[in-house]
């Protein structure tokens, strides 16, 4: 990801000096629109990488956590797959509503 970023800075800084370059008007606004999309992409993906740095150090916390705990301590009694409300009360609340 990095040599992504770093490419994106060099296209963008490319660009910038071409329109320096050029006397041309229309040549210069078109080189400064791609040096801008250049910096665009450049910010964007330094997001994402510094989304994945923190999606890491979270895994790896969670990893450490979830070893730390005995097997009990982390269901706390909750079962993720059964319904928050009984079956036989929603069929209930929703005949009653139509």
């Amino acid at each position: 990801m990095p040599d992504i970023i770093q490419e994106a800075w060099t296209s963008a800084a490319e660009c910038t000096l071409l329109a320096q370059e050029t006397k041309n008007r229309e040549m210069r606004r078109f080189f400064l629109n791609l040096a801008s999309s250049w910096k665009k992409v450049a910010l964007n993906y330094e997001v994402l990488a510094q989304n994945d740095k923190y999606l890491i150090e979270l895994r790896c916390s969670r990893e450490v956590d979830a070893t730390g705990r005995p097997a009990d301590a982390r269901r706390n009694g909750h079962n993720p797959v059964r319904l928050k409300m009984t079956l036989r009360w929603t069929v209930g609340y929703f005949w009653r509503r139509a």
